[in-house]
């Protein structure tokens, strides 16, 4: 059904895409490689490893852990691409961690008022 909705996405958008930006670039070969990768790996991959984790994981689980895409960012542009580890981006990483920690089911309920559940305010 992902699939789908992409390809629908992907026709919708090509006409306002023509219009504004004209007509696509030739690829070349790194550029096909590289466009490759994101249908592979960033996508098939990416929508797999996700709908895997919804699975087993729960929804409240799995939508905190995608928070972890910009975290997954830095700490690549960090190792990959020499960009610098200032402060500002030490606390932004740990007010992400900390908030996914925080926002975990288990640690949810450990932490919370005895009348709050996850399901909603007083388990009703």
């Amino acid at each position: 059904m992902t699939a789908w909705q992409l390809l629908a996405d992907g026709g919708v958008l090509i006409v306002p895409a023509l219009v504004v930006e004209g007509a696509p670039p030739t690829l070349t070969p790194g550029g096909l490689l590289g466009f490759g990768y994101l249908c592979a790996v960033a996508t098939a991959l990416g929508f797999t490893a996700w709908f895997t984790g919804l699975r087993h994981l729960g929804t409240g689980a799995v939508g905190l852990i995608g928070l972890l895409n910009p975290v997954t960012g830095v700490l690549l542009g960090t190792l990959l691409a020499g960009e610098a580890l200032t402060g500002r981006r030490h606390l932004g990483l740990a007010l992400v961690l900390v908030g996914v920690l925080l926002g975990q089911p288990a640690v949810a309920r450990r932490i919370a008022p005895p009348s709050w559940t996850p399901e909603g305010v007083g388990g009703r």
